[in-house]
């Protein structure tokens, strides 16, 4: 029943902001990000997905992953990229568990390791990714009996 206030929400989404509420700080990212509600501002937008993802905010955390993996703002940094999307694969964000699934897998930003890239593809799979089953067929057409046997034993769909 209340009509929508884009600028109105971001103002308190800003006092929220201003308690370091992680959850705020990202929507503000997401505003200058996208120019919703707020001017574009790549820069400012990142300064706030900063924040947020230090804060523990699991999709800032993604997005910082993001930028590093893209090199948007920042030079491309496939270690750093790595390390944000294990922050948030560990905090269950299903896309980030996809996207370090297929960077282990790759070798991209550390060591190639099939068995835990596999673990991480199937658990984004449980998580609903739309290209993860794709990826783990691709992936276990890679493997050795061997290393496809570790992964299953590692990976337990019950528990995160």
């Amino acid at each position: 029943g209340v009509a929508a206030d884009m600028a109105k929400a971001l103002a308190w989404y800003g006092e929220a902001a201003k308690l370091e509420n992680p959850g705020a700080i990202y929507i503000l990212a997401r505003a200058y990000d996208l120019g919703d509600g707020a001017p574009a501002d790549p820069q400012k937008a990142m300064g706030y997905y900063k924040v947020a993802a230090l804060k523990g905010n699991i999709d800032a955390q993604a997005a910082m992953a993001t930028y590093f993996y893209e090199g948007k703002l920042v030079p491309k940094d496939d270690v750093t990229a790595r390390k944000w999307f294990q922050t948030a694969a560990v905090g269950g964000d299903a896309d980030a568990m996809f996207n370090l699934g297929v960077m282990t897998m790759k070798g991209e930003g550390g060591d190639a390791d099939l068995a835990t890239a596999w673990v991480w593809l199937k658990m984004s799979e449980t998580g609903g990714v739309v290209a993860a089953p794709n990826a783990v067929s691709v992936i276990e057409r890679r493997m050795t009996p061997q290393q496809l046997q570790a992964a299953k034993s590692i990976y337990n769909p019950g528990k995160r």
